[in-house]
């Protein structure tokens, strides 16, 4: 039996391969050509940025950079309408808003902060840098920080102040909003003389407001002034003058009161200052910068950056909530009257030389470098205590949570 259904079943398949095999004739459809459509994105062309030197030190191409860097032209600033740095926070990833002008990078408490890639902020203490003279903001995340010193984990940030450009501008610009504010500034750059080798920026900034905060207020004046020359063939000395003022009613500023759910204990406003108490800061800060290239091979630029500020504050610290009136809450809130000064007088300087050869078809570049970074800097606090706790019991009386009484406590009392 087996045999012959193998026979069957290949005379079925034979049977199968003569029958005739007919063709699908199938229409192709005709081909539609659309126009085409060009997609601009102005936030790609106009605030990116092809490179930064706080990441190698070098015009190396960011996009040759393993490091994470971002960085933040004028353009963003204008754009947002941004005046200090606080401004720009909620634009830089990886970046937290931790006190006064001081941030978190990273999850790192960051206090390396660069002005032209050298160290030491004029704004030191309590105070908070202004943009009117910043180009433009870079910010080196990661441990790559520790190519400035100071061993950041976080990163670092580094403020590029303006320079004289090359080309004619000027520019003044008024300003109003909310909280009774108010500013005005004046710059003007350019040529010095008609052959372009010697160029100059001048620029002076002052504003105003009223903070949110009972009994707050500020003030801000800045005068910015710079020079480059032209020098030989590749050179460029640029040397750059700046003052600094600011001046803050109500401070030093500490948090509102809240519950264990995150609740404000009484409005927002609510301050533990009082009007007479104030911080107020003084910079001046001077830069020479030269920069040439010996020959095609070389690059050398240098820097030196000195800078002075002088921080005066007046201020009532909260020092705890008490129960005053026995009735189950706390409504009182204990004082501490200081008065400090703090003083910092710091140089710092560069040296780098950049060497660029090749070997075959690969490029090489080569920096070497120095730094010195000196920071000098005095404290003197006067403290008085408060009148409602302690052992010690001082003159310095609390203030209500819910009904302030402001006027009762100041320095000359």
């Amino acid at each position: 039996m087996r045999p012959t259904l193998l026979v069957t079943a290949l005379a079925a398949a034979l049977a199968l391969h003569t029958l005739p095999a007919f063709a699908q004739h199938t229409t192709t459809p005709a081909v539609t050509e659309l126009d085409g459509v060009d997609v601009i994105g102005r936030a790609q062309t106009l605030y990116k940025s092809e490179d930064a030197a706080v990441a190698t030190r070098t015009d190396t191409p960011l996009a040759l950079v393993p490091q994470s860097v971002q960085v933040l032209p004028r353009e963003l600033i204008d754009d947002q309408a941004a005046r200090q740095i606080t401004d720009l926070y909620r634009s830089i990833s990886g970046i937290s808003f931790f006190s006064y002008a001081g941030v978190t990078l990273r999850g790192f408490r960051q206090e390396n902060v660069l002005y032209d890639g050298l160290r030491g902020d004029p704004y030191a203490g309590f105070s908070v840098p202004q943009l009117f003279n910043i180009e433009r903001v870079e910010v080196l995340k990661g441990p790559a920080g520790a190519l400035y010193g100071g061993g950041e984990p976080g990163g670092v940030i580094n403020y590029v102040t303006r320079k004289p450009a090359h080309q004619a501008a000027r520019r003044i610009e008024l300003q109003l909003g909310n909280q009774s504010f108010g500013a005005a500034s004046f710059e003007a750059t350019g040529p010095a003389r008609a052959d372009g080798r010697i160029r100059y920026r001048i620029g002076a900034y002052a504003d105003g407001e009223d903070g949110f905060r009972w009994n707050t207020d500020s003030q801000s004046q800045i005068g910015d002034a710079s020079v480059a020359f032209d020098l030989g063939d590749t050179g460029e000395l640029t040397l750059q003058y700046t003052d600094i003022t600011q001046n803050l009613g109500g401070n030093r500023l500490r948090g509102v009161p809240v519950d264990n759910a995150g609740n404000f204990l009484t409005d927002r406003r609510w301050n533990h200052n009082e009007p007479t108490d104030f911080l107020d800061m003084r910079a001046k800060v001077a830069l020479a910068q030269y920069r040439f290239a010996p020959s095609s091979a070389w690059e050398v630029d240098m820097a030196l950056r000195w800078f002075k500020n002088q921080e005066h504050q007046i201020y009532h610290e909260p020092m705890g909530l008490i129960d005053r009136d026995r009735d189950g809450t706390a409504e009182w809130m204990t004082r501490q009257l200081r008065n400090q000064y703090r003083d910092n007088d710091a140089i710092s300087s560069n040296v780098n030389a950049i060497f660029r050869t090749s070997t075959g078809a690969i490029d090489h570049t080569l920096l070497m470098g120095a730094d010195y970074y000196r920071l000098d800097a005095d404290f003197r606090a006067q403290t008085a205590n408060t009148a409602d706790t302690g052992r010690v019991r001082g003159p310095v009386p609390g203030i209500n949570l819910f009904n302030p009484v402001y006027g009762r406590s100041g320095f000359y009392d």
